[in-house]
């Protein structure tokens, strides 16, 4: 193997793989069609490719990454025939709601806003059904994925992640411990959503979050019209012109099989990369969309000379770093009086803080889960423990028909809750050697330009030092989120 042409061959493979998955998860292909990624470059996601890559002489961590390139690889062309069975089952599933039919996936926007609570909980039991539909799919998935693994020489996906750093049992300790330095503040922030929305008194449901968040109450204040407006400004005060990046595409079109939540998909790094949100109004959007922003620019300012392990693979919670600090720019003051000349924002950042809280919550129980995910025999148990560990964790009801579909996310819950502990570093940085409004200075600007143009030459480890972290903790981000005004004990 010519490690060269592996690299050309692997570019060009997760090109034609991005390009497909970005055209099934934008609702532009009910279907998803990765064959012509897989079928065009079987060398580099075959078991024999990965002893071959695992033999070259490569300096870590470039052989590391393209190790976890080539096993993650293997591990979902084994599921590859199911996965694309489960994303044309719910591409065309559609729900009978309110005498017409709505699609499986803009159900769940319909539900955000639906204010009834009972015609909330009644869709959501459709929705769920729904989900329900392709359980057994995604069992059989995790199944051929952890056969896959035994192929490669580990017992199942968690050991193999652990022994290529994609995870670690140390995420169990970071995640316990967000969980339980937090809990106080989740739940008095809960309590008060909860009463703010008239919901204290009723069986609340995770859907009925997904509406508090939602943030009806604020729309006059963030409206559609203010959006790209406001991306663009913000960029711009960082020295970023978005309206000459003609490598970075917005997609924020309403289409009946979009993936409801937003994502980044880098097609060609960093020639053609996508931001994405399925609108769903006011706050969602404006955080959602600064997100998949941040997402983009670490991908589209690469320097292009970057070896492709430092372009496309690597640390992913350096990109959620960089996600997550323009993603909850709206719990900013200043920023929100700033960009909208809103004359009291409080309220509307205590909503944006709560948001964020409870989904790094979410996310450390994901973390925890994973671990039990592709270790049980049996999909019976694995519902109860889901119901128990998310339900004691997020204080409201969850429902074991969810309890596959973690396995649907790629595993990125770590990178979430390591990257959120990069953003606090980053965050601290910023303010401490520019201005706390560091948002607004084109010298930071010029300092993220140089972090992006670097890639994912370092992992989230290496970063953090370089900000002056002695280690990678969350502690600093509790203490941020238990004084946050709302989010207090």
């Amino acid at each position: 193997m010519v490690p060269a042409q592996f690299e050309r061959d692997a570019e060009a493979f997760s090109t034609a793989l991005e390009r497909a998955r970005y055209l099934h998860r934008a609702g532009l292909q009910v279907t998803l069609d990765t064959a012509l990624a897989y079928d065009r470059f079987p060398d580099v996601v075959t078991v024999t490719a990965y002893h071959r890559v695992y033999d070259l002489l490569i300096e870590p961590p470039g052989h590391q990454a393209l190790l976890g390139f080539v096993a993650t690889n293997v591990l979902e062309h084994a599921g590859r025939a199911l996965g694309e069975q489960i994303a044309e089952d719910q591409g065309r599933a559609s729900i009978f709601w309110l005498g017409q039919d709505v699609s499986y996936r803009a159900a769940a926007i319909v539900q955000a806003n639906e204010m009834d609570v009972g015609r909330r909980h009644a869709l959501d039991e459709r929705i769920r059904a729904e989900t329900a539909r392709c359980n057994p799919l995604r069992w059989d998935r995790i199944t051929a994925m952890n056969g896959a693994c035994r192929e490669l020489g580990f017992r199942d996906v968690v050991e193999l992640r652990d022994d290529l750093g994609h995870t670690a049992p140390e995420d169990e300790a970071l995640a316990e411990t967000f969980l339980r330095d937090t809990a106080g503040a989740y739940e008095q922030a809960l309590r008060d959503q909860l009463v703010h929305h008239k919901l204290g008194d009723t069986d609340v449901w995770e859907v009925d979050l997904a509406w508090v968040l939602r943030g009806r109450d604020y729309d006059r204040l963030l409206p559609s019209r203010m959006l790209l407006p406001t991306i663009h400004r913000s960029l711009a005060d960082l020295g970023v012109r978005l309206e000459d990046q003609s490598n970075v595409g917005l997609d924020l079109e309403a289409r009946a099989t979009k993936a409801p939540g937003g994502f980044c998909a880098p097609i060609a790094v960093p020639d053609q990369v996508m931001a994405v949100i399925a609108p769903r109004g006011g706050l969602p959007d404006y955080g959602g969309l600064l997100e998949q922003v941040g997402r983009a620019e670490q991908y589209a300012l690469v320097d292009r000379t970057q070896p492709f392990a430092a372009r496309r693979l690597g640390d992913g919670a350096v990109v959620e770093a960089y996600a997550l600090l323009l993603g909850r720019l709206p719990e900013n003051v200043a920023w929100l009086r700033r960009q909208l000349e809103i004359d009291d924002p409080r309220e509307l950042a205590r909503l944006a803080a709560f948001g964020r809280l409870y989904r790094l919550r979410r996310a450390a129980c994901e973390v925890l889960y994973e671990r039990v995910l592709y270790r049980e025999h049996e999909p019976d148990a694995l519902a109860e423990q889901y119901v128990e560990l998310f339900g004691e964790a997020l204080r409201v009801r969850v429902f074991p028909e969810d309890h596959l579909t973690i396995g649907d996310s790629r595993l990125d819950a770590r990178d979430r809750l390591r990257g959120a502990a990069v953003e606090s570093c980053l965050r601290h940085f910023l303010e401490h050697e520019y201005e706390e409004e560091w948002f607004r200075s084109r010298r930071a600007g010029g300092f993220l330009r140089d972090r992006w143009r670097e890639g994912r030459r370092y992992n989230a480890e290496e970063l953090a030092r370089f900000l002056g972290a002695d280690a990678l903790t969350l502690v600093e981000v509790a203490a941020e989120l238990r004084a946050s005004p709302g989010t207090g004990p």
